[in-house]
């Protein structure tokens, strides 16, 4: 989903996996709340993203600010952010 508003622009890209996340809302996001429930172990074995899919995709949109809004409970936002 995409808002824009007063020459800024939201993508958010709910509790999604690769072929709907951000980049697909089109490019310069100011912001991009997205949504990471999984570590980087679970990759490509479910349709959800992973902080660091997350932060990719955010960087490929050219997005001015990524946020992530879910984080698993028992993972630590280092855990999370690992390659």
């Amino acid at each position: 989903m995409q808002v824009d508003a007063g020459g800024r622009s939201l993508g958010y890209s709910a509790d999604s996996g690769p072929p709907r996340a951000v980049p697909s809302l089109g490019p310069g996001l100011d912001l991009a709340p997205c949504e990471a429930t999984f570590l980087s172990d679970r990759e490509g074995t479910v349709q959800h993203l992973s902080a660091r899919q997350a932060g990719a995709t955010a960087h490929e949109a050219g997005a001015g600010r990524h946020v992530i809004t879910t984080i698993a409970l028992g993972a630590t936002i280092a855990a999370r952010c690992q390659p």
